[in-house]
């Protein structure tokens, strides 16, 4: 993961230089789908696995370059406490053994890089989007050290591009590696809300 942040740094640094205007603003949404999984069971352990909803809240760093054009970088925590792991023991001649929690997830980080594209000029103007990042995983028992998978994300949504910047997304986002179904691909299916504010001025209509 710290390859991956060195990497996301060095490409802010250069964009900084470049950009018409910065802007930064929170970042709020949901994870809006749920995933239950009972193909790990194998042998007398039985396993269920459940990829549940959650609130996310973060921060975005969003670089102008044009009036379309837009780079932006993000910091997301979702605590992603519906994501579990239950499990017991089956032995023969007894009864059904009672699932018990086995590992909980604490906390899932996401840390994002992309590019958007809006279109027109009307006061909400529709965008495309897409971009790479990573998602962190920790756990509450701390059996295993944290879990960093990459990720893939495609969004569509609308902005408003006033004063003060609003932008409202759908976004498929790809876990490649979830940790808690043995490093099989998760889809995970967003809604957000960006609220940007400027933090330079524009450059384009400062005559820069």
């Amino acid at each position: 993961m710290r390859i991956t942040l060195l990497c996301a740094a060095m490409a802010v640094v250069p964009s900084l230089l470049h950009a018409q205007q910065v802007r930064i603003g929170p970042t709020l949404g949901a994870s809006l789908l749920e995933h239950r999984d009972t193909s790990l069971t194998h042998g007398p352990l039985v396993d269920e696995i459940t990829v549940g909803r959650t609130v996310l809240a973060g921060v975005t760093v969003d670089l102008r370059f044009t009036p379309h054009d837009r780079l932006a970088f993000e910091i997301v925590l979702g605590p992603y406490h519906n994501d579990v792991e239950r499990s017991c023991i089956s032995r023969a001649g007894q009864p059904p053994c009672t699932l018990a929690p086995f590992r909980s997830v604490s906390r899932g980080v996401l840390y994002g890089m992309y590019y958007v594209r809006t279109f027109g000029s009307r006061r909400w103007a529709p965008y495309v989007a897409g971009g790479l990042g990573v998602k962190a995983y920790a756990y509450e028992e701390d059996l295993e050290p944290e879990n960093v998978s990459p990720t893939f994300m495609a969004a569509f949504g609308a902005e408003r591009d006033r004063r003060h910047p609003i932008r409202v997304e759908v976004r498929a986002m790809v876990v490649q590696d979830n940790p808690l179904l043995l490093g099989k691909t998760q889809f995970e299916l967003q809604a957000r809300a960006t609220f940007l504010f400027a933090v330079s001025r524009d450059r384009r209509s400062a005559g820069l």
